[in-house]
């Protein structure tokens, strides 16, 4: 059946909706939505209705539905405010209120795919509903599969995995100048980058090996802590024209010490080091690692010293997530690619800078996807086999609305690289974005163990999780530790603000929005509530709009 309504057209055989004959992408899961409300417009259809007809009962929460309103609105060029299409009737559902015109033979209510996407979540569908007499008598069944899932509570120790796991911890700077510190950040970093791509060997993520930065710490303490076997630590010290790095493999399990090595090298050479000393863990655990990617790690040019050493120092200063120490990443980065136009690593991180600042609301500027995209396309061309340049190209798709892309990249850098946490965390909040909620818990899952002890940047997506999943106690937690953390964070500060409009805190939301003026004073009401608009039910986003604007954004 073809629905034809203002400029738009909609044939759900073809799962096809255009404008003015122009394609218009829409998510599956929103499509059927859409579908499901022009065909019963001749009322209002209720929450409850729509998960049952269009979700088939899968156990999912209402702000699936409630993202799924937003984006077709939004696909419609309609608003909550406007509502020429999609009517809210609060406290009740949602109805179709344009006049709609009918063509082509037969008719269906509710449109199927025969991809092989649905096929697995019906069979996914019909175990859940083979339980379901157990799942009904639980008042919190999504709480219960994330506590099942080993996703709450966050700070809980991980168990120790049968494969080999290991945490590269920060090596010291033994030459006590704080300028030299890069180098010891930066080995330490690769080095964590070079082990993450072998096969079958479970690397903690920069993330958290990083949170150690400067604390003493026991090796036998950090493994305990992140639940993993091995141990990866030393230092480095800059002689005269020389670097002296220092390594010690511990097998916390046993307490020996499987290996304990020093490599010197003259500056002009120490690029290779983190490949060098990978190559000596590997040889060490007698680990199968694939012949060829140790081959490709060999034949990857290395850039001029100058280069490779603006890369370290600007990741130095990239990992705290701070927006004045991104905007130092971003000139060392840039330094890089003057140096070495042809430098992969820098040009994907640079990337990655464009990213990150956009994503955070730390600047509105609407150059930042494109340079983004810029940057990381040049990286692919250089060298298509780099598993981080996946993740940023994800993290763009994600920010123009690409979730299934995104999806499809991220899964390409998971296969590239298995120990890239943001690769995990990103495949997961492609497939929340899209509803689905099940699908995502194993990437989250492995996001976490990853990052088992999570930085104050890595909090708002664990806590945007049981927000979604409807555990708000979990949620207002994570983002309160977000919020102490780390004073740049604007996202975990406007979820909060959610919260405090819900309960009438205008005293607490003021302070909320102080704090985050301080971090952008260019934020708008408009642009705030649109970051949200995936959290938030249609009807709400008018009044948070009107909150934000009460308390001082624009």
């Amino acid at each position: 059946m073809v629905y034809q309504f203002g400029p738009f057209s909609l044939d759900d055989a073809r799962y096809d909706l255009r404008k003015a004959g122009v394609i218009v992408s829409v998510e599956p899961k929103v499509f059927d939505v859409l579908v499901f409300l022009i065909c019963h417009r001749d009322r209002v259809v209720g929450k409850s209705e729509l998960l049952e007809q269009v979700w088939n009962g899968e156990v999912v929460s209402e702000w699936a539905i409630s993202r799924c309103i937003t984006e077709a609105r939004r696909a419609l060029e309609d608003t909550g405010s406007d509502q020429r299409y999609i009517q809210t009737s609060r406290g009740r559902g949602y109805r179709f209120v344009a006049e709609v015109m009918e063509s082509g033979p037969g008719e269906k209510a509710m449109p199927q795919s025969g991809t092989l996407t649905r096929v697995l979540l019906f069979a996914l569908t019909f175990f859940v509903l083979l339980i379901g007499s157990i799942w009904a008598s639980w008042p919190q069944p999504i709480a219960w599969l994330l506590k099942e899932s080993g996703l709450t509570p966050v700070d809980s120790a991980p168990e120790v995995p049968v494969r080999p796991s290991v945490v590269v911890l920060p090596l010291d700077n033994a030459s006590k100048d704080p300028n030299h510190a890069y180098l010891s950040d930066g080995i330490t970093a690769e080095l964590i980058s070079f082990l993450a791509r072998i096969p079958g060997m479970l690397v903690i993520s920069q993330s958290s090996s990083f949170t150690y930065k400067g604390n003493l710490v026991l090796p036998e303490q950090a493994a305990r802590e992140l639940g993993v076997r091995y141990v990866i630590y030393g230092s480095v010290k800059k002689k005269g024209e020389k670097v002296e790095v220092r390594i010690e493999l511990l097998d916390a399990a046993t307490g020996f010490q499987v290996e304990a090595r020093t490599y010197e090298r003259d500056i002009s050479m120490f690029g290779a080091l983190p490949r060098d000393i990978a190559t000596e863990v590997v040889n060490s655990l007698a680990l199968d690692i694939r012949d060829a990617e140790v081959e490709r790690q060999r034949n990857v040019p290395m850039p001029e010293l100058g280069a490779y050493q603006a890369l370290l120092r600007g990741s130095s200063y990239m990992h705290r997530y701070r927006h004045a120490d991104l905007l130092k990443a971003r000139a060392l980065f840039e330094r890089a690619i003057e140096i070495d136009p042809e430098f992969t690593q820098s040009h994907a991180a640079l990337a990655g800078t464009y990213i990150v600042e956009r994503r955070m609301l730390w600047s509105l500027d609407t150059k930042l996807l494109p340079n983004a995209k810029k940057h990381a396309a040049h990286a692919l061309a250089i060298d298509p086999g780099f598993a981080p340049t996946y993740v940023v190209l994800a993290a763009i798709a994600g920010a123009e609305g690409d979730h299934d892309k995104a999806l499809q990249l991220a899964k390409r850098a998971i296969l590239l690289s298995p120990n890239l946490a943001q690769a995990h965390l990103i495949a997961a909040s492609s497939l929340l974005q899209q509803g689905e909620h099940i699908a995502a818990i194993s990437f989250w899952r492995q996001g976490l163990r990853l990052t088992p002890r999570t930085p104050a940047w890595m909090l708002h997506p664990f806590a945007s999780l049981h927000y979604m999943l409807g555990d708000q106690v979990q949620a207002i937690h994570l983002w309160q530790r977000a919020r102490q953390e780390n004073p740049d964070l604007i996202a975990p500060r406007l979820l909060l603000l959610e919260t405090h409009r819900e309960d009438g805190d205008s005293t607490k939301s003021k302070t909320l929005v102080d704090e985050i003026l301080r971090t952008n004073p260019e934020l708008s009401a408009d642009t705030a509530v649109h970051e949200l608009a995936g959290f938030l039910d249609p009807e709400a986003q008018d009044g948070m709009v009107a909150l934000l604007r009460a308390q001082g954004l624009r």
